[in-house]
């Protein structure tokens, strides 16, 4: 259930054009009840990479490709807030997609203590066949974000990533913010600078 209330909610999100170049594109749709609008992530591309077959017949992310995803749409941390609360709080946006990052990776390392080492081949792969005239030039700056909250001036920031952590995909974990900061600096020891040097 989202944080503090008792129903689930649908958010939809339009796969990307393979020509879209912002970051974030709306597009107007005109119903019965009103004008809405249907949003797509440029880089949520990825999570139509090789997806995840489940037993009720759907095909989902696989959370490497979202943690990589939310990587590369946030190469710094920007001032925009999120529209809603989390926990009772007004988070940075970027703080709320890297602490899922981070998050994903430290359920990935709970599943299997050897799950990271897979995630530079298929974030390699992934980045060649959905970006393949940019792929260069995206493995080659990957992580300048998640790098911006884990160092020593970003505190405050750290501290929000791991607030909606703990309200949200990690709820149940109580992870400190310690550990979720020796994820973060596992993450980019063996994922991020093996993606960046491989060429």
């Amino acid at each position: 259930m989202p944080p503090g209330g008792g129903e689930w909610f649908l958010e939809l999100l339009s796969a990307p054009a393979a020509t879209q170049t912002e970051a974030r594109e709306l597009q107007r749709l005109v119903t019965l009840h009103g004008h809405f609008v249907l949003c797509s992530f440029r880089f949520l591309a990825l999570a139509e990479f090789d997806p995840l077959s489940t037993p009720h017949g759907l095909k989902i992310a696989r959370p490497e490709m979202m943690a990589l995803a939310n990587l590369l749409h946030h190469p710094s941390i920007g001032a925009e807030k999120m529209a809603g609360l989390i926990g009772d709080r007004r988070i940075k946006r970027a703080n709320k997609d890297l602490g899922r990052v981070l998050a994903l990776a430290y359920l990935a390392e709970r599943e299997s203590e050897s799950a990271l080492e897979s995630w530079p081949a298929q974030w390699l792969e992934a980045l060649r066949k959905t970006f393949p005239d940019e792929s260069d030039g995206l493995h080659r700056n990957l992580g300048t974000g998640l790098e911006e909250l884990l160092s020593d001036a970003h505190g405050n920031d750290l501290e929000e990533a791991h607030h909606t952590c703990i309200a949200g995909l990690l709820a149940g974990y109580r992870i400190s913010l310690p550990a979720l900061r020796a994820t973060g600096r596992r993450l980019i020891e063996e994922v991020i600078r093996p993606v960046r040097d491989s060429r």
